[in-house]
C-alpha cells in the first residue's frame, strides 16, 4: 500500500475549501482504501463529514486518526469541535484539554475550552449536580483566574455543599474588589454564620446597599428576615415590585369579612373530605400540571404516608376529569376538588391554595399538611416532629437558605382547628382575598410571607402558636437524598413548552 501523493492530499483538501464536502469525502475514503493507516486522510475524511453534519461518522474518523497517532493536535481538536455540536460537552472539554496540552499557546483551543467548561459547569447546576458543577468550574478557574463570574460560582456553591472556608476564600476575594455586592455579601454571612463567625455587619451591609435588580432586592429581605426584623423586610422596594406594607399585613389578620369572602367563593366540586382522626395532605395544582402530577403525586404520597390521606385541589383543571383519573385510588384515603379561578395575577394564582385550605381545614376538623405540588416529602412527614397541643401552624422553612421565598424548595405547612376561631392560615387566605380586592398590583410569594408571618405572629398574637418543624423531618435537596422525590420535570416541561 502506497502513501497518498502531496498532489492528491492538496486535491482533497482544495474541495473541502470550495465548500464540496461530498466529493472531498468520496476522495478521501478512496485514498484510505490505499493507504489505511495514514492519520491524516482519517482527518480530512472527519472534516469532510463535519461539512455534511454527519457528526457521528465525523467523531469516528477523528478517533480513528487517534487510535493511529495519538499526540494528533488536529485531531483532538476537531473532534472536540464535534463533540461540542452535539452538546456532549464533558467529552469535548477532555478534547480540548488533550489539544491544549500538544499546543499550549493556542487561543482558539483555549478559547474553545473555556467556552464548553462555562456551559458544563450551568449545565450541572440545572441538574442540581453541585459537586460537578464545583469541579467544573475549578478547571475554569484555572483559565479564568480571576473571572467574577467564576469566582462567584465557586464560593456560592461552596457553600451549598458546606465547604465554608473555601467558599470564604472566594467570596472574600469578590468583596475585596466590590465590597457592597449583594449576592456576595449574602452567601458571606450564610458561610460564617454556619462557621460560628460574626455575620451580623453583612446583613447590615445588604440592608443598606443600593439594589441594581428585583433579585437583589429579594436578597436584601432575606438579611432581614434573618436579622429577625421582618417589619424591614417589607420596606424594600424595586421597579416593578410592589410590596404590601407590614402594618397592612398585620391589620389584615383577623379581618372581619374573611369568612363572608370565603363563603362567597363558588362552591367546590369533588369528593371533598370529611371530619376524620388521621392527617390529611393538601397539594393544590393547576390545569397545566394537573393531569401530568395527579397520579404520581398522590401515589408517592400513600406510600411514603400510609398514617395520612390526600386532598388534591385543582385549579382550571380544563377537559381533565379527576373522578375518572382518580378512581384507582381508595376513596377513603383519597378525595379531590376543583374550581375554575380564570385569569389572575400571577402572583395570586399559586398562593389561591390557601383560601381554599381555609376553607377545607374548618370542615375536615383534623390536621392539615399543605405541600408544594413541585415536591413531595422523604418519608413519613410526621417522623421526627412533636406537634404542640393545641397548636395553629408548624411551618418547615430552610433558614439560611438565600432567596428561598424565590425558590420554594420546602413549601409545608401544617395546621390544625383550634379553639381560637381564627388562626394562621386565616391570616394567609385574608391576604390573598383582600389582596385582590385591593386592584392594585402587589407583590406576594408564600415562602416570604410565611417566613415573615411566624416572627411577626410570635411576637404579636398571644393566643396563636406558630412553631418551626425541625429540618430533619424532610429532605427536599435530591443531589443530598437521590430517594427524595423531586419534580424537575415540571421545570423542563416548562421549557419544552415554551414557544
Amino acid at each position: 500500500m502506497s502513501a497518498p501523493s502531496q498532489a492528491e492530499l492538496q486535491a482533497v483538501v482544495a474541495l473541502l475549501n470550495a465548500g464540496q464536502p461530498g466529493k472531498a469525502g468520496v476522495a478521501a475514503r478512496g485514498l484510505i482504501d490505499s493507504s489505511p493507516r495514514d492519520p491524516l486522510l482519517h482527518l480530512v475524511l472527519g472534516m469532510a463529514l463535519a461539512g455534511e453534519d454527519k457528526l457521528d461518522a465525523a467523531i469516528q474518523s477523528y478517533r480513528a486518526a487517534l487510535a493511529l497517532k495519538p499526540d494528533f493536535f488536529d485531531a483532538w481538536n476537531n473532534l472536540g469541535v464535534a463533540l461540542h455540536k452535539q452538546q456532549k460537552r464533558a467529552e469535548a472539554a477532555d478534547c480540548y484539554q488533550a489539544a491544549l496540552k500538544l499546543q499550549p499557546a493556542n487561543a482558539d483551543v483555549a478559547q474553545n475550552l473555556r467556552i464548553v467548561l462555562s456551559e458544563l459547569g450551568y449545565s450541572h447546576l440545572r441538574q442540581h449536580r453541585i459537586r460537578e458543577a464545583v469541579e467544573t468550574f475549578r478547571k475554569l478557574l484555572v483559565l479564568k483566574p480571576e473571572n467574577p463570574e467564576v469566582l462567584f460560582n465557586l464560593g456560592g456553591n461552596l457553600v451549598r455543599l458546606e465547604q465554608f472556608d473555601e467558599a470564604i476564600a472566594f467570596l472574600n476575594r469578590l468583596l475585596e474588589r466590590d465590597p457592597d455586592n449583594i449576592r456576595y455579601l449574602a452567601y458571606a454571612a450564610v458561610a460564617e454564620k454556619t462557621r460560628g463567625r460574626p455575620f451580623a455587619h453583612h446583613l447590615t451591609r445588604i440592608m443598606a446597599a443600593p439594589s441594581r435588580a428585583w433579585k437583589e432586592t429579594s436578597i436584601q429581605m432575606w438579611a432581614a428576615l434573618t436579622s429577625g426584623l421582618p417589619e424591614d423586610a417589607f420596606r424594600f422596594s424595586a421597579e416593578g415590585l410592589n410590596v404590601l406594607d407590614y402594618p397592612d399585613l398585620a391589620r389584615l389578620y383577623r379581618h372581619a369579612s374573611l369568612q363572608t369572602k370565603i363563603h362567597s367563593l363558588p362552591v367546590l366540586q369533588g369528593s371533598l373530605p370529611m371530619t376524620g382522626s388521621r392527617p390529611l395532605i393538601f397539594a393544590a395544582a393547576d390545569g397545566v400540571y394537573a393531569e401530568r402530577f395527579a397520579r404520581d403525586l398522590i401515589g408517592s404520597a400513600l406510600s411514603k404516608s400510609p398514617g395520612c390521606d390526600v386532598h388534591l385541589h385543582l385549579m382550571n383543571p380544563g377537559s381533565y376529569e379527576p373522578e375518572d383519573a382518580l378512581r384507582i385510588f381508595p376513596k377513603n384515603r383519597v378525595t379531590w376538588s376543583a374550581e375554575n379561578i380564570g385569569p389572575c395575577d400571577k402572583t395570586l394564582y399559586s398562593t389561591r391554595r390557601f383560601v381554599r385550605l381555609a376553607q377545607l381545614l374548618k370542615q375536615a376538623g383534623r390536621l392539615c399538611i399543605a405541600v408544594d405540588v413541585d415536591a413531595i416529602f422523604k418519608g413519613n412527614v410526621l417522623d421526627g416532629l412533636t406537634f404542640p397541643s393545641p397548636f395553629d401552624a408548624v411551618i418547615y422553612r430552610p433558614f439560611d437558605e438565600i432567596m428561598a421565598h424565590q425558590v420554594v424548595k420546602a413549601g409545608f405547612l401544617a395546621v390544625a382547628p383550634t379553639a381560637h376561631g381564627r388562626d394562621f392560615v386565616d391570616f394567609l387566605a385574608s391576604y390573598i382575598l383582600h389582596f385582590e380586592e385591593l386592584g392594585i398590583s402587589r407583590w406576594f410569594v408564600d415562602q416570604l410571607a410565611m417566613i415573615a408571618a411566624v416572627i411577626w405572629f410570635g411576637k404579636n398574637v398571644a393566643d396563636c402558636v406558630v412553631t418551626t418543624a425541625p429540618a430533619r423531618m424532610m429532605d427536599w435537596k435530591a443531589d443530598d437524598s437521590p430517594d427524595a422525590l423531586i419534580w424537575y420535570y415540571k421545570g423542563g416541561q416548562k421549557l419544552a413548552d415554551a414557544p
